[in-house]
């Protein structure tokens, strides 16, 4: 099977306006190493095992996003997390402004590639602890300091797949928009993605017993393509004497799918097709107390349901054999709510004590029939549900 793969990719730049000089605050810094800035990071005076990398030492690269500066830090590899069941030991290794992002699912890096890299103040790369600064286990943590600037902002991104011969073209693109003033900042993203399978075309299938005989030899045509649509809102901006950081989305796709075999006496097909929804919300709100002790809390709420059918036919020597169909559906669920004090104890010491509540719920439900005669399944309709609840305390 012969194939070209023809990606293009463009990004507009709609508008742009300057940040505004005079409200940037001053960051007490080390002297500057010797040799150019650009090749070397300054080290933070004010805190030990914090190195401060200043966008001077990424202009070689000259990065688009936040996340192809944080890709360029020395003796750092991002990790956006395992993804598993609740949020304590389950995020990644970057932080925004001292924080994490709202939703579990919108990660580190997610938030970063839609961060344009003029709006990085700093990034400093901690090793082992610093003030304020939840590490959740991990050695090194980055940290991306976004400059208090007013600007508007809005990037259109077009890509298309291109497919020689057989297969579906399929286009997508996106439109980001992103607005800060001061300590408040918005946006919104559209997205219309696409998802593909790169092994369409025709063929040809030769199946031989253990002799080497022939006992199939079949022309072949596949293609499987899909796409999907999204729309998520972010806020972040003072509340209540602290800070509340906002995240939403919504999303549908759909996948379509084929394979096809003939021969002189044997016709097969199989048909899939599946479509899909998903969603979360997080919110995350953070007040200092006193002097040296700091209130966060977060709550988080993710969801998803899917429905596909799966459908086989075969016509063998002018006989149909009864057509077997396949149907499933299910439905998940997280929602996690914690809360946890942040006491500055003393320069080198840091305990937080707090705790955390999750559920999760996952359904899921199929069906199999031959000629329309239902085929009962084991375990045809399960639901798995979970509560737990933690409470800790970390000292750094």
């Amino acid at each position: 099977m012969t194939k070209t793969l023809l990606l293009a990719s463009t990004a507009l730049l709609l508008s742009a306006v300057s940040a505004q000089a005079g409200d940037e605050p001053q960051v007490a810094q080390a002297p500057v190493p010797t040799g150019p800035v650009s090749q070397a990071p300054l080290a933070d005076a004010a805190q030990r095992g914090v190195l401060v990398f200043t966008p001077a030492f990424f202009l070689a690269q000259q990065p688009n996003t936040a996340l192809d500066m944080v890709n360029r830090v020395p003796g750092f590899d991002l990790d956006d997390g395992t993804g598993a069941r609740g949020f304590e030991g389950a995020v990644g290794n970057v932080l925004i402004g001292n924080a994490r992002p709202a939703s579990k699912n919108d990660t580190g890096s997610n938030v970063l590639s839609r961060t344009p890299a003029r709006q990085v103040e700093r990034i400093e790369l901690i090793r082992g602890g610093a003030p304020g600064i939840d590490m959740q286990g991990f050695s090194v943590v980055v940290n991306v300091i976004l400059k208090k600037e007013t600007s508007r902002q809005s990037i259109l991104t077009w890509n298309t797949t291109q497919f020689e011969g057989s297969g579906q073209d399929l286009y997508g693109g996106s439109y980001q928009f992103t607005a800060r003033s001061g300590d408040r900042s918005w946006g919104v993203t559209l997205s219309d993605g696409v998802s593909m399978s790169d092994s369409n075309g025709p063929g040809r299938l030769i199946r031989r017993d253990a002799s080497g005989n022939v006992l199939r030899d079949e022309l072949t045509d596949t293609d499987g393509y899909g796409g999907g649509n999204s729309i998520r809102g972010t806020y972040a901006g003072p509340l209540a004497g602290g800070k509340v950081d906002l995240t939403a989305r919504y999303g549908i796709n759909d996948w379509q799918g084929y394979n096809t075999s003939r021969s002189a006496t044997a016709f097969r097909e199989s048909l899939d097709s599946e479509d899909s929804d998903s969603g979360e919300f997080g919110v995350t709100w953070e007040r200092p107390l006193n002097d040296r002790f700091k209130l966060e809390t977060r709550l988080m709420h993710e969801f998803g349901s899917w429905d596909g059918v799966s459908t086989y036919n075969v016509l063998n020597n002018g006989v149909d054999a009864p057509e077997q169909i396949f149907a499933y559906s299910g439905e998940r669920s997280e929602t996690i709510l914690r809360a946890l004090v942040r006491h500055e104890r003393s320069p080198k010491l840091t305990i937080e004590t707090g705790g955390e509540i999750a559920y999760n719920m996952r359904q899921a439900d199929q069906a199999y029939t031959e000629g329309g005669a239902p085929i009962p399944l084991p375990s045809a309709s399960v639901k798995v549900e979970e509560t737990r609840g933690e409470a800790f305390s970390k000292g750094t």
